[in-house]
C-alpha cells in the first residue's frame, strides 16, 4: 500500500487485527526485514510496517523532512491514535524519539539494537533521528539527555554478538529509562529478529501481551 504524506510517497504493509503495532526497520534493511514476524504477530495485532524514506519502495524527495513527522502522519492516516512501537537499529532510534516527542501515541516500546540520538556512534559521529538524509530535520532535543522522560513500558533487546557500542547503548537505555528491562538473545548480532526469529517473537509477544 502507498500513501503520500508530507510530500513523499510512503509505502507500507498492513496485516492482522487487534491493537496496532508499528514496526520500524533498521537502516540496512526495509520493511521486509519483519517478514519472520508477520504471521506470528498478525494473529494478535494490527501490524503496520512502513518503508522509511529512501528505503524499499518509499521515495526520497530532495527536501528536508522528519522521520518522526512521517511516522506520526502515517498513524494519523490509518486512524491509529496509540500503538505499540518496535524499532531496530536506526528504527529503534526513531522509535525512542517518537516515544519522547509523542508519548501519548506509544503504549509499549521495544528497542532492538537501538541507537540513542545525541550519542556518539562507533565512528565518532553524533547520531540524530533522521541521518538517512543530510537535509533531514532531527528533533530539537536529542534523546541522550531525556531517557528518564520515557513513559511507556520498555523492552530493550540486544544480540550477544553485537558490536560493543551497541551493547553499551542497550545498557544505557535500560539504566536510564523507567520500567525498562533488557533481554539478551544468544548467538545473534545486530538483527536478532532475523537471526533468531522464534526466540525474538516469543520474547516480544510475551512483552506486548503480558
Amino acid at each position: 500500500m502507498e500513501v503520500t504524506l508530507n510530500g513523499a510517497r510512503i509505502h507500507y504493509e498492513r496485516s492482522g487485527t487487534g491493537f496496532p503495532v508499528l514496526f520500524i526497520h533498521a537502516g540496512i534493511a526495509d520493511s521486509r526485514m519483519w517478514e519472520p514476524q508477520a504471521r506470528a504477530f498478525a494473529r494478535h495485532f494490527d501490524m503496520v510496517r512502513p518503508d522509511l524514506r529512501g528505503f524499499g519502495d518509499t521515495a526520497l524527495p530532495p527536501a528536508p523532512y522528519s522521520g518522526i513527522a512521517d511516522l506520526s502522519a502515517l498513524l494519523d492516516h490509518l486512524h491509529i491514535d496509540r500503538a505499540h512501537v518496535v524499532g531496530c537499529s536506526m528504527g529503534g532510534t526513531l522509535a525512542l524519539d517518537l516515544a519522547l516527542e509523542h508519548p501519548q501515541r506509544v503504549a509499549r516500546l521495544v528497542l532492538v539494537a537501538a541507537g540513542v540520538s545525541g550519542s556518539i556512534d562507533m565512528n565518532g559521529r553524533s547520531l540524530h533521528t533522521d541521518w538517512a538524509s543530510a537535509e533531514s530535520q532531527p528533533i530539537g532535543r536529542p534523546a541522550i539527555g531525556r531517557l528518564r522522560e520515557i513513559a511507556a513500558p520498555t523492552l530493550v533487546i540486544a544480540g550477544d554478538q553485537d558490536l560493543p557500542h551497541c551493547l553499551a547503548n542497550a545498557d544505557l537505555i535500560t539504566s536510564k529509562v523507567p520500567r525498562a528491562r533488557k533481554v539478551i538473545i544468544k548467538d545473534a548480532a545486530h538483527l536478532p529478529s532475523l537471526e533468531r526469529p522464534e526466540e525474538f517473537n516469543r520474547v516480544v509477544l510475551d512483552f506486548l501481551t503480558g
